[in-house]
């Protein structure tokens, strides 16, 4: 089975269950899809189709996903053991596979797991992480509910911050030459730093007409630097 909306994909422990509360989601480098379930507390892993094979002389449509076939295809529960979730708020993929997952509420840690959702480690955060994402170079910048920028080794060593001064940050993601993006719900923009916190450029603004925004809260930036 396939599809394009994800709200509609099968539980495989309930056929007919949506997702609970998606929250966040990521993409490996091998073309998995990650999903976070706010209300599930759990991490879902869905593959690229390769059950539908189009006829050649078919129209191209966009490759769909369905769910892995292993029982590693989901994992998490409510809870503060290594693996459990307490409302987890920002999920990204490391170049490596390493799924890594900000648990909020009374955990707040990021915890590691590999692909198939095996628990590897976890470490506490300087604070509320909002949007998070993985340089090429294995670097994880977080974004906080205070607005300062953090970025970790992946082990959570070597901590390094700056302050983003916008009116409030909501998402990040990293541009293919290092740029950090955010996400300012505030001030309804997409502002722009170095990897060192300094400012490149702002766009956006209040509005509903072509690049404008209202309360903009999560964004990705492809390989051609695409927003």
């Amino acid at each position: 089975m396939c599809s394009s909306d994800l709200s509609e994909l099968p539980d495989p422990a309930n056929p007919v269950a949506p997702l609970q509360g998606p929250a966040g989601i990521a993409v490996s480098p091998s073309g998995s899809l990650f999903t976070l379930e706010n209300t599930g507390q759990r991490v879902r892993r869905f593959d690229p189709c390769s059950d539908v094979t189009p006829s050649p002389t078919a129209t191209p449509t966009p490759v769909g996903f369905h769910i892995c076939e292993f029982a590693s295809r989901q994992w998490g529960a409510p809870g503060g053991l290594p693996g459990q979730f307490n409302s987890e708020n920002a999920i990204a993929v490391a170049p490596s596979g390493t799924v890594l997952v900000f648990d909020q509420g009374d955990n707040n840690r990021v915890q590691a797991f590999t692909p198939a959702g095996v628990y590897q480690y976890s470490f506490t955060t300087q604070g509320y992480v909002q949007g998070m994402a993985v340089s090429p170079a294995g670097v994880l910048y977080t974004v906080q509910n205070d607005g300062n920028v953090v970025s970790y080794n992946l082990d959570g060593s070597n901590p390094q911050s700056w302050p983003s001064n916008l009116g409030g940050t909501a998402g990040l993601a990293l541009g293919p030459n290092g740029n950090v993006y955010l996400a300012d719900p505030v001030n309804n923009q997409v502002a722009v730093f170095d990897p060192a916190g300094t400012p490149v450029t702002q766009f956006g603004g209040a509005g509903r007409f072509q690049g404008e925004f209202n309360t903009p809260t999560g964004l990705a930036v492809d390989g051609s630097g695409d927003v």
